[in-house]
C-alpha cells in the first residue's frame, strides 16, 4: 500500500466514504492525519499481507457511528493504529481493528489533557495464529468512559490491555478479552501504571 498524508485545520470524512492504502499482495500502507478538529464517519483502511500504519494527531477527535479503522495483516502481523489528541476523544459505535493472521497489532488512544469516551466501541488486536496484540488508552489528566468490547486474543498467548486515567468508568456492558490457548494476557485498568501499583 501507498502513503496518504493529510494536514488541515479540519479533517472530516462523511458516512460511506472510503480511504484506502491497502497492499493487495504486499504490506499495508500508511496514513498520516494532522488536524485541529478530526471527525471520521467513513472508513480508513491500511490492510495488507502485514498491517499498515494509521496515525492521527489532533486537538480533538470524533470517530462517529459506523466508522471503521483497519490495519489488518492478512498473511502476517497486524499493524499499528494511533489516535493522539490534546483535548477530548470520542469513539462512538466505531470499530478499530489491527488484527493479524500471525500476531495481533497495536492500538493506542491517547489524550494529553482531555477525556476519552468509548461508546459501544469495538477495538481488536487479535492474533489468529500467534499472540494477541496491545491495546492502550491513556488520559492521565482526564477521564475514560468505556462501553463496548476490547479484544486481544491469540492462538498462542493473549495480548495486553492497559487503561489509565484520573477517573475510569466501565459500563455494565463492557467486555475485555485477552485470552490465548496457551496462556492469557494482561489487563491493567488504572493499576500498575509505570510500576506504581
Amino acid at each position: 500500500g501507498g502513503a496518504i498524508n493529510i494536514a488541515a485545520p479540519q479533517v472530516i470524512t462523511q458516512s460511506g466514504s472510503v480511504m484506502q492504502a491497502n497492499g493487495n499482495n504486499g504490506p499495508g500502507g500508511n496514513f498520516n492525519l494532522q488536524a485541529t478538529q478530526l471527525s471520521i464517519a467513513g472508513s480508513l483502511q491500511a490492510n495488507g499481507n502485514t498491517g499498515g500504519t494509521i496515525s492521527a494527531v489532533a486537538t480533538s477527535s470524533n470517530l462517529q457511528s459506523g466508522s471503521l479503522i483497519q490495519a489488518n495483516g492478512n498473511n502476517g502481523p497486524g499493524g499499528a493504529i494511533t489516535f493522539q489528541t490534546i483535548n477530548n476523544q470520542v469513539i462512538n459505535n466505531a470499530q478499530l481493528q489491527a488484527n493479524g493472521s500471525g500476531n495481533g497489532g497495536n492500538i493506542q488512544i491517547t489524550s494529553a489533557q482531555g477525556d476519552i469516551n468509548l461508546q459501544s466501541a469495538l477495538i481488536q488486536t487479535n492474533g489468529a495464529n500467534g499472540r494477541g496484540g496491545q491495546i492502550t488508552t491513556t488520559s492521565n489528566n482526564g477521564s475514560t468512559y468505556f462501553s463496548g468490547t476490547l479484544e486481544t486474543t491469540g492462538a498462542t498467548l493473549g495480548g495486553n490491555v492497559l487503561i489509565t486515567a484520573n477517573n475510569i468508568t466501565l459500563a455494565s456492558n463492557s467486555t475485555i478479552t485477552a485470552t490465548g490457548n496457551y496462556g492469557g494476557g494482561t489487563v491493567l485498568i488504572g493499576g500498575d501504571w509505570q510500576g506504581s501499583n
